[in-house]
């Protein structure tokens, strides 16, 4: 005589077993003809996207811009050499042509305060040497101390017009003079030496900021 005998917990775990078959089954990834993943591979299944190293081209819009800010600060530049008495200043915007810092040249004009050399001198020494330094570590300031003396020139001018730095700062003008009150500095305004199309250059007899 045989028994056979069931233990419940071996029932128990062959419905577990058969439970986890068909949920496997069930979550099988599937391509489109009803196969499995492991039949997909090499079937034309496009690779992860490769994420772009360089960006795009800029617009031909913006090249355009770029460029004629780019000529302005060259303009700048010659001009001010052509000034027996700004060749300092001149270096300064020498170093700064590649920047940016006239944006908006397609669109407006500038006024520029071109320290003159004797001007220069009254900066404290640590500054006069970083504006006269080629060093990389010293072009921050160099940018900074540009756009201090530095303003849209609005077209055409009008009285009471408030006139604002690049740098954002706010100006007063008199007569023959110009004042930062954020500085608290006020210089004295010479004759332009140059002020036609886009560019203006005024010297002044100081620094506006330093």
């Amino acid at each position: 005589m045989s028994f056979s005998i069931q233990s419940p917990s071996i029932q128990k775990l062959a419905r577990l077993l058969a439970i986890l078959i068909l949920v496997s089954a069930a979550c099988a990834p599937r391509t489109e003809g009803g196969k499995g993943a492991e039949e997909a591979k090499g079937t034309g299944v496009p690779a992860p996207r490769d994420m772009p190293k360089t960006l795009p081209p800029p617009e031909p819009a913006v090249v355009e811009r770029q460029q004629k800010a780019a000529d302005l600060m060259e303009e700048l530049h010659r001009q001010l050499q052509d000034q027996k008495d700004m060749q300092q200043f001149a270096l300064l915007v020498g170093r700064l042509k590649g920047k940016q810092l006239m944006a908006n040249a397609d669109r407006q004009g500038y006024r520029v305060f071109a320290l003159t050399d004797a001007a220069m001198k009254q900066l404290p020494d640590r500054e006069l040497a970083m504006l006269t330094s080629d060093r990389a570590e010293d072009l921050g300031y160099q940018m900074k101390f540009f756009i201090h003396h530095a303003c849209p020139q609005p077209d055409p001018l009008y009285p009471g017009f408030a006139f604002r730095t690049l740098s954002g700062m706010d100006l007063r003008f008199s007569k023959d003079s110009v004042e930062m009150p954020h500085t608290r500095r006020k210089v004295r305004l010479g004759e332009a030496r140059a002020d036609a199309g886009k560019l203006h250059i005024v010297p002044v007899s100081g620094p506006l900021f330093y």
